[in-house]
Parts: structure tokens; sequence; C-alpha cells
């Protein structure tokens, strides 16, 4: 009898363990974001002549099974100015596995000005991934 319980025990306590693990929430993993490299993309920090035209490229995927893509960003600050979005995003369909934008602008005409680019990610959980870079005018 004392051998019953004892199984009964242990099979409740497997169940219970077993149930446990599977109520658990899976971790979901940040965005991924990246610069297209190449001689067509700007992809690091550079100082270029004053109004000059440029292209950043960018990819992004969604990692993991349930982190698909939700916004992409774009966004701008002149001078260490507070950030101002110039192109936003909401993604759909296929893109909210992968995405990829190029972004074509042109460097300031006024020498020594220094413009960031910030590009950012956001998933269905709010997780965000960002990435950027500098251009300043000769």
């Amino acid at each position: 009898m004392k051998i019953i319980n004892n199984l009964v025990l242990a099979v409740i306590g497997l169940s219970l363990s077993f149930f446990m693990l599977s109520c658990q929430k899976e971790r979901v993993e940040p965005p991924v974001i990246n610069f297209k490299t190449g001689a067509l993309f700007l992809h690091a920090n550079d100082t270029l002549p004053g109004d000059s035209v440029f292209t950043i490229g960018i990819e992004a995927t969604k990692q993991g099974t349930n982190g698909e893509l939700r916004i992409f960003n774009i966004s701008k600050s002149v001078n260490d100015s507070a950030l101002v979005t110039v192109y936003s995003k909401g993604l759909t369909g296929t893109n909210r596995d992968s995405y990829t934008y190029d972004f074509t602008t042109k460097a300031d005409t006024i020498p020594g000005t220094k413009c960031k680019y910030l590009f950012t990610v956001t998933n269905l959980n709010d997780i965000t991934k960002s990435i950027s870079l500098t251009v300043v005018t000769e």
C-alpha cells in the first residue's frame, strides 16, 4: 500500500511539474537590425561633401517564433538636437518576419553640420532594437 501511495504521489508531482513548465511564457528575443553593406550603402559614421546624395540600407528580422516585427522607424537629429521622426511604417504580412528598407537622403549644405540617423524596429511585444550612424558635412 505504501508503494502505491508513493507511486501516486510521484505521478502527481511529475504531472504538476510538466503543467508548470508548459505554462511558462516563451522568452521573446529582441529583433535583429543591421546596416546593409557594400559600395551602394553608407553603413558607418562618415564625413560627406555638402548636398551629396547617399543611401543607408537596413535589414531587420524577427528573432524566434513569436517576435514578429510591428514598426520600423527612422529618426534624425541635427547637431545633437532632439530626434525627429522622418519615416515610420507599420509592418504587416510578410514584412512581420523580415523587412528591408533603403533610405536615400542628402547631406546638409552647411559645413560642420552633424546629422545622426537612428533606425529602430519594434516587435509585437514592444521590444525594440536600434542602430545609428552620424554624417558630418565637409
